[in-house]
């Protein structure tokens, strides 16, 4: 399996220009610059609703040595400024600054924050921030973030908040230049001593501004962008935080007085003995749970393991509850989360865990990070990588992969966040710590058999009148079908909107029946009527027959995309169809059947058409045979996409028979 590495990180010092020489001052807080009153549109990001007229970072890290133990310090100071430009870029005004309350050792402090309106004369009204406005909310027991909404925003308001950050230790946050808007400055600083060896990287495609400084005994270097443009949501992106331009730091060494230069970078194995050892995870796999008897009864009489591992995933996915999807820890304890039913991810996944060793079951802790948390840097060790907890269970050399705070998917399924990613491995319950490789023990979430499969069967007639009726039958298996079964937790109507209401606006649907919701083994089977009246021309009608197969419209239209495309899987859809017209109609000249190829073949289209005594038989396929198209594919990927989207909703037309 390749690596998934998002093109922006294999670019990482493509566009660095060392020393380079441009202004990077910004002015005083309060301090409202003409141009920045007169600024309607962004000139490099012309759609944009609002724009970062600048941000930066100054990061302070120092540490002393007292009583043969390093103390290490962080500051920084982070400062930003907003233009808003119309009604929809005012969300910017609502704030949410995250920070980890493990240790009390980090804290956010000395917050300031005003807006500014300009009158038609130009005279300008500061708003500030009362104090009272600013809430703290924990999120878990390790996370909180502080969050505050200012004052008077409305279009044409210019906006402007810091604040400082204090962490008892040397740590920094990724520093991120770019956004969802652009940005017209963004500045990073980072000042450390001599003593210190840090290792600061720019993963950049677009040019940086580069400076390092030596003053007496500290180093500083500084990073500037500017004319950022934002990175909005794109189809099938999987993770943002992948793609943005920024800076990653990372500790390497120090020298203490007195002492010679010490490694303060761990090593996986490293990391992982010290989670074995730590009382929110390993320690955790060492408790028994009570309360089982139910599962006990059912696990007696079966022998086969596969049978076993099902009954056991099946057993804590219904008894448990998620309060925290994005937390691998316990918060509050393995036992106490089995006690009240409910955990975070990381305490539901190790009751899974824990039940299926007592099952006599091959199963290992495995951590992995979700699509939207990012990608693993396999080079770098730290958990913050890691978002998840799931069970790496073997059996007869078959590798599953469970997590039981998924309630929709299969468990020969592996779960659609993380498919496609590297998760490390961490011993079975009862075997020493130690067994671990110096560079972790690795596995490749991916299994290239599972697939998005969907199956579309129509059956339809147009009258005398020109309207359309008819029956769809629809199967979706696997990971077609995760798409679908939260949805019927709303009820039916609330479920054909919800799927179909985009792009069937006019079409009627009745009678709605759905098989095997709560077998996930099995595909969800959509049954149901549908009608609608044909548009017309003169005597000629028209009819799609790529119908509610979730390929009705091209994702990929722009031009210039900033990530990869993602789908997750292979992915394949079947369309078949039988359509009936009357006998005052006849089919105009058809489509002609064809078959489309990808260059590289990893995408196959096909369409077959056939007509007689007033019966269209339609047979249509697409095969996206691999998961991943890079940006240097994207152009041959949005090239095919608009002919194969073309093919696929190229009308059916009929006429009236005309009159001997």
């Amino acid at each position: 399996m390749n690596l998934r590495i998002p093109t922006l990180t294999i670019c990482i010092m493509a566009a660095l220009s060392v020393n380079a020489q441009k202004d990077t001052t910004v002015p005083a807080f309060g301090k409202i610059r003409p141009d920045e009153i007169a600024l309607k549109q962004c000139e490099f990001d012309k759609n944009a609703n609002a724009v970062i007229l600048f941000s930066t970072s100054e990061v302070y890290f120092s540490f002393s040595y007292l009583n043969n133990k390093g103390n290490f310090y962080t500051v920084t100071e982070e400062r930003m400024r907003i233009k808003i430009l119309n009604e929809k870029g005012v969300g910017q005004g609502d704030i949410h600054l995250l920070y980890s309350r493990a240790g009390n050792l980090e804290k956010i402090k000395n917050i300031s924050a005003q807006t500014y309106n300009i009158s038609p004369n130009g005279e300008v009204t500061i708003s500030k921030l009362d104090n009272a406005s600013i809430f703290e909310k924990r999120n878990s027991r390790d996370q909180a973030e502080i969050a505050f909404s200012f004052p008077d925003v409305k279009p044409g308001s210019i906006i402007e908040y810091k604040f400082q950050r204090e962490t008892s230790y040397l740590r920094s946050r990724n520093w991120y230049f770019q956004a969802d808007i652009p940005v017209k400055l963004s500045r990073y600083t980072v000042s450390f001593q001599n003593e210190l060896e840090i290792a600061t990287s720019a993963l950049c495609t677009l040019p940086v501004q580069f400076q390092d400084q030596s003053r007496k005994d500290r180093q500083i270097r500084t990073y500037v962008m500017t004319d950022i443009p934002g990175l909005r949501d794109e189809p099938y992106l999987s993770c943002i935080y992948d793609y943005l331009q920024r800076v990653e730091l990372k500790l390497l060494s120090a020298k203490f007085s007195g002492s010679q230069r010490q490694n303060l970078t761990p090593s996986w194995g490293q990391l992982t003995d010290r989670l074995n050892q730590d009382n929110d995870f390993g320690m955790q796999f060492y408790k028994n749970l009570s309360g089982t008897e139910e599962l006990d009864a059912q696990l007696a009489t079966v022998k086969d393991p596969l049978r076993r591992m099902k009954m056991v995933y099946n057993y804590v996915r219904k008894n448990m509850a998620c309060n925290n999807r994005d937390n691998y820890l316990a918060e509050e304890g393995m036992k106490k989360a089995w006690k009240e039913k409910t955990g975070t991810q990381g305490e539901v996944n190790m009751i899974l865990i824990s039940l299926l060793k007592e099952a006599k079951l091959k199963v290992r802790p495995m951590l992995a990070s979700s699509t939207e948390h990012g990608l693993v840097n396999m080079v770098i060790p730290d958990y913050d990588q890691f978002n998840r907890l799931l069970a790496h269970v073997t059996i007869d050399e078959k590798v599953y992969v469970l997590d039981a705070t998924e309630k929709y998917t299969a468990p020969g399924l592996i779960p659609h966040d993380v498919m496609y990613s590297q998760g490390l491995l961490f011993p079975e319950k009862n075997q020493p710590a130690n067994v671990m490789n110096f560079g972790g023990d690795w596995f490749d979430i991916w299994d290239e058999m599972q697939l998005f499969k969907r199956i579309v069967i129509i059956t339809a007639d147009v009258d005398k009148a020109g309207d359309l009726s008819g029956q769809a039958s629809i199967s979706n298996f696997d990971y077609a079908r995760l798409g679908k079964s939260g949805r019927l937790e709303k009820g039916n109507d609330k479920y054909v909107d919800d799927i179909y209401g985009k792009h069937y606006q006019g079409y009627k649907h009745d009678k709605l029946q759905i098989e095997n919701h709560k077998i996930d083994s099995l595909p969800l089977v959509e049954k149901f009527d549908f009608s609608n009246t044909l548009p017309a021309t003169g005597d000629y009608r028209y009819f799609k027959i790529n119908l509610f197969s979730g390929l009705e419209e091209n994702p990929f239209i722009l031009d210039k995309r900033f990530s990869d495309v993602f789908f997750t899987s292979r992915q394949n859809f079947q369309i078949f169809g039988n359509y009936t017209i009357p006998e005052n109609y006849v089919f105009e000249e058809l489509p002609k059947n064809i078959q489309l190829i990808m260059p590289d073949t990893s995408i196959v289209l096909k369409r077959t058409l056939s007509a007689q005594d007033g019966l269209l038989s339609v047979r249509m396929s697409v095969e996206y045979r691999k998961p991943i198209y890079t940006l240097d594919e994207y152009e041959d990927l949005q090239e095919f996409s608009k002919k194969m989207y073309g093919i696929l909703n190229e009308q059916i037309v009929i006429k009236k028979r005309t009159r001997p």
